[in-house]
């Protein structure tokens, strides 16, 4: 027979449950209400929650900030006014 183990069990987080989970650091940020508003309705459009959306802005602003360090250019197009430039600062 054997004893029954003393450890207590480990808590099932989304890292313990998926081994290919990327690791997060939970964070606070201070937004407007317009723009908290703006994140959830992108959320809702997309399915998704309002943390992914805010991560996915953040890699297109690195994204964006990394192409324009290197000379690169954003191109807007749309059907009203045609290609122009994005100026971001």
């Amino acid at each position: 027979m054997t004893k029954p183990s003393s450890a207590r069990p480990l808590p099932m987080d989304k890292a313990t449950l998926n081994p290919d989970a990327i690791p997060v650091v939970r964070t606070t940020v201070n937004l407007t209400p317009d723009a908290v508003e703006a994140v959830r309705e992108m959320a809702r459009d997309r399915s998704t929650t309002v943390a992914d959306v805010i991560r996915r802005a953040i890699w297109i602003e690195k994204y964006l900030h990394d192409a324009l360090k290197n000379g690169g250019k954003v191109l807007l197009e749309d059907d009203a006014h045609g290609r122009r430039e994005l100026v971001i600062r």
